[in-house]
């Protein structure tokens, strides 16, 4: 029977674990998901004064996490040369990770 008690405390430890992972991992992609729509409601100007420069530096923060949408509008912002200087280098290199993870223009 202890050696019960041992296994099943041991699965306790093992599952909280993976519980405590996955809802940080959760955190971590709401914070993401929270920086890519303010970052584009600044750089519209809805809300807040419109700020084009503060908006690439949000896209930029969740494109280094990974998320397609924001590497797709910072691929749009240098583009377009909106909050940073013209760089079509830059704008293919964004919109080819955002397009490598399945973001389409119906995003």
């Amino acid at each position: 029977i202890i050696s019960l008690l041992i296994i099943f405390h041991s699965l306790g430890i093992i599952l909280f674990h993976a519980m405590s992972m996955r809802i940080e991992q959760t955190q971590i992609e709401l914070s993401i998901r929270l920086t890519l729509r303010c970052s584009v409601l600044i750089k519209l100007g809805r809300g807040v004064d419109q700020d084009s420069g503060k908006a690439v530096q949000y896209f930029q923060h969740a494109a280094d996490q990974g998320h397609a949408g924001a590497q797709f509008n910072l691929g749009c912002c240098y583009e377009l040369g909106q909050g940073v200087d013209h760089d079509y280098g830059k704008a293919v290199k964004y919109y080819n990770k955002a397009a490598h993870q399945g973001h389409t223009l119906d995003h």
